[in-house]
């Protein structure tokens, strides 16, 4: 298995954690939306891309690790999702779409309540916009 398919997880509100197997190196549009359970995710080294709204309201997700070759992040990868604590930006980084999310009009950057650190550095929610 190379990809994860778009919307393969959709919905799964039961999933707590998952463990992604090295070889992956895609995860498709909207792949883990709406999964409400989920709390972390750890991505194997060799996912280099994660597609649109791939973690859509996963609003119990706090933490999430990308690996270090990761080169492309699609739009609203982490809209709504609300619980988001810390994000590592991998230094790899090449495409990384807009993250913006206009249903929050108190916060125009990246990820809401967090603010982007550069790539290589970790965002951590600062309580304040």
């Amino acid at each position: 298995m190379k990809t994860i398919d778009e919307a393969a997880f959709y919905s799964c509100t039961a999933l707590e954690s998952l463990q992604i197997p090295e070889g992956v190196t895609e995860i498709k549009d909207y792949a883990f939306g709406c999964c409400e359970g989920l709390t972390s995710l750890q991505l194997p080294d060799s996912v280099t891309r994660v597609g649109n709204c791939a973690f859509l309201s996963c609003t119990q997700l706090t933490t999430v690790t990308f690996p270090a070759q990761m080169t492309s992040m699609g739009k609203a990868v982490f809209n709504s999702c609300t619980a988001l604590e810390t994000i590592a930006i991998p230094e790899g980084i090449t495409s990384l779409a807009a993250q913006y999310y206009p249903d929050d009009d108190s916060y125009s950057g990246f990820f809401p309540g967090l603010y982007l650190a550069e790539r290589g550095q970790v965002a951590v929610h600062s309580g304040s916009h």
